[in-house]
């Protein structure tokens, strides 16, 4: 019973996925695909950037290269759905290896999967991010199992594949530098401070081979388009922090809208990793891992799900040991039928419950061939009939310089290719205005509030405006989000009046509105010299 459970949850993990990431619709994603578009067709890489008038001609360092090209190629010929597909598969396959680094994947590691997969699923989409999850689970399996299987002469190429799919790839060295300085603190507390130390330590000889592979893999990651421009433009997404506040999934866990279900694992988290230590079942290592992995759950939301990865096997060895108790408590009954009786009524309730809940997805589960079809759901996401009204109103004119709205920038880079943007999420974090010292995502919104936004664009040459129209603007929020902030508070941070921008363009003679649908407003240049062809 409990074998053929296992294999149902495991299916409803996949469909619960699939039901996720099939509703949920990256922005970003219309830059990756038309990436790896261009340089597929092209035959040359794309080093210079061609999206956007604010950044024309000048060097971009894409630090998902690879990745773009691959999703390109899985796009091209087997569809949207294939990818929607892949992304279930390898947040499943990340979770079970987090569980194999401790133990078997079991019946109770499957439901923890489960719960973590749910109270995590507002993260879940279908973008290349999604693979860091299963890089950083096999970076950890190998670190954790280097002495008895010797892994590091695997990590060069496992970088480098790491880079060239993601710019991630410095989480894994973060994991190895946790890992190694947590060693010589377990190493300094055997030989001073036995009664603090936990586990065993590395020998000498595993010290220097990490340091000797550690560094070749990091040499190896030099092999790619961009030499070591590539290792500069990570690194700086640590030291800008503009965007780090204007974006919601890099806002901290206690600012709206909270994401509830993540919260509900990580207070228990607390408690079973340090059950765990009490044990001595974990060591000095996994103690610093948690505590930053804990730390950037906490400040950023959309690290939670590292935290739930690493979590899987803690929270597994904790319910297995209750599971111990409950087995020893229900052995005590003297008639063993009604032991039996308990248990199967148990697992027929999981069992029909699942079901239903399974059903359910499956009939909302949206796949499409094409990533986003010009359907009126889309219109939910993105500004399809706008889109298509300027698609129709532009053409065959390219290069026509658009101010758009920041979110839909990579929806348009792929619907709209002839025009030239201002900004799309390639530059929020690092880019800079060219000339100016701030970042292109401040700028953005220094155009957007202050009072000589549009004379600025007017200087930019910009000929048409996409913004949303805030007018008939209403702010979904479930019920936990509206006990933590009643409305009132909500006012003082979520404002539906039209920026400033909007105000100065409706008041200027130079700009006359040309489409508004209730969602989103268009506004041209008017101007009597017509528009220059490419």
């Amino acid at each position: 019973m409990s074998k053929f459970l296992k294999i149902f949850l495991l299916f409803y993990n996949f469909i619960f996925i699939l039901f996720v990431v099939s509703n949920i619709f990256d922005p970003d994603f219309g830059w990756h695909l038309r990436f790896g578009k261009e340089w597929f067709e092209s035959g040359s890489f794309p080093y210079l950037e061609t999206y956007t008038y604010t950044h024309f001609g000048q060097l971009w360092i894409n630090h998902e290269w690879g990745g773009d090209l691959l999703y390109w190629l899985i796009y091209k010929n087997f569809g949207y759905y294939a990818l929607t597909f892949i992304t279930p598969l390898v947040i499943l396959s990340a979770f079970f290896v987090t569980q194999k680094i401790y133990g078997k994947y079991g019946l109770t590691a499957v439901l923890v999967t489960t719960f973590l997969i749910w109270a995590n699923q507002q993260i879940m989409t279908t973008r290349l991010t999604m693979l860091s999850l299963l890089f950083f689970a096999l970076i950890w399996y190998s670190v954790k199992n280097i002495e008895e299987k010797k892994t590091y002469y695997f990590w060069p190429i496992f970088f480098w594949i790491w880079a060239f799919l993601h710019g991630s790839f410095t989480l894994g060295f973060i994991v190895i530098g946790i890992y190694f300085c947590g060693n010589l603190l377990n190493t300094f507390f055997l030989h001073y401070y036995p009664k603090f130390s936990l586990g065993k330590s590395w020998t000498k000889q595993t010290y220097l081979k990490v340091v000797l592979w550690g560094g070749l893999s990091a040499l190896i990651i030099l092999l790619n388009p961009y030499g070591l421009n590539l290792y500069k433009e990570v690194l700086s997404y640590f030291s800008y922090d503009f965007y780090k506040g204007h974006i919601t999934e890099w806002l901290n866990m206690a600012t709206f809208p909270v994401y509830w279900r993540s919260a509900l694992f990580v207070a228990p988290a607390s408690i079973a990793f340090f059950w765990n230590i009490k044990k001595k079942l974990f060591s000095w290592p996994e103690l610093i891992l948690f505590c930053c992995l804990f730390y950037i759950a906490l400040k950023y939301k959309r690290q939670v799900i590292f935290l739930a990865l690493f979590c899987q096997p803690f929270f597994t060895t904790f319910l297995q040991k209750a599971e111990e108790d409950i087995d020893f408590a229900l052995k005590k009954i003297k008639k063993l039928y009604i032991a039996r009786t308990i248990r199967y009524a148990f697992f027929s309730f999981i069992f029909i419950t699942f079901l239903l809940i399974t059903t359910n997805y499956l009939f909302d589960i949206k796949i499409y061939k094409d990533v986003w079809p010009n359907i009126k759901y889309m219109n939910n996401y993105f500004p399809v009939d706008a889109i298509t009204f300027l698609q129709k109103k532009i053409n065959p004119t390219s290069h026509v310089r658009i101010f758009n709205n920041f979110n839909w920038g990579g929806y348009m880079n792929w619907t709209l290719p002839q025009a030239l943007l201002f900004l799309d999420g390639r530059g929020a974090g690092t880019w800079k205005t060219h000339g100016s010292t701030i970042t292109s995502l401040e700028t953005y919104y220094a155009l957007m509030d202050q009072q000589n936004g549009l004379q600025e664009l007017e200087k930019q040459k910009v000929q048409y405006v996409v913004l949303e129209d805030l007018t008939n603007f209403t702010l979904e929020i479930d019920f936990v989000n509206r006990w933590l902030f009643p409305m009132i508070d909500l006012k003082k941070n979520i404002s539906t009046t039209p920026r400033q921008l909007e105000k100065s363009l409706r008041q200027s003679q130079n700009w006359q509105i040309i489409y508004n649908d209730g969602k989103v407003n268009i506004w041209e240049f008017i101007s009597t010299t017509p528009l220059e062809t490419k």
